[in-house]
């Protein structure tokens, strides 16, 4: 449960930065749901949510049980919507889109947050009077190195693919 209007599932990820992502599913005209991030318990979080009546994606903080809305872009939910957000230092950026391909484009909103920076817990959250919001293949990863990739060479084996690469480390 988070504040007295949402309620959510978290999960300690063990990291503050990271990536989160799900398939929400929603069938209520008024839903709002969304992903939780840097949970640090009932009154203090971070979400990121499809706001269906305002058709727009909002990034909000709630510090104290007070929930404050940091940005926002136009952004009409489908079934099925593809919700990913991106935590980094203070940087919260959401992704959005209608259809399970990035090559679609999908709408981007972002926002510097100072609250909860450190905080490893992230999850799924929708206001509580919502019954009909679902979410699936909900998951979260973090990057594997921090520098840049100099070559990726393809190396396709019988019955498997893989590939081989380079890339330096600013660790």
């Amino acid at each position: 449960n988070v504040g007295a209007a949402r309620k959510s599932a978290v999960l300690d990820f063990g990291e503050a930065d990271c990536w989160i992502g799900v398939i929400i599913t929603t069938v209520a005209a008024g839903g709002k749901p969304g992903v939780i991030v840097r949970y640090t318990d009932a009154d203090n979080y971070l979400i990121v949510y499809a706001d269906q009546a305002a058709a727009n994606v909002r990034i909000s903080k709630v510090v104290a049980g007070v929930e404050t809305i940091m940005a926002s872009v136009a952004y009409t939910m489908t079934t099925d919507a593809l919700l990913v957000v991106r935590c980094s230092g203070q940087i919260i950026q959401a992704f959005a889109w209608n259809t399970l391909r990035y090559a679609d484009g999908g709408n981007i909103v972002q926002a510097t947050i100072s609250e909860n920076e450190t905080a490893t817990k992230h999850g799924i959250g929708s206001l509580s009077t919502n019954t009909s919001d679902r979410w699936n293949n909900f998951g979260g990863w973090a990057p594997l190195f921090m520098g840049r990739a100099d070559a990726v060479m393809p190396r396709p084996a019988s019955e498997e693919q893989y590939a081989y690469l380079r890339a330096h480390d600013l660790f």
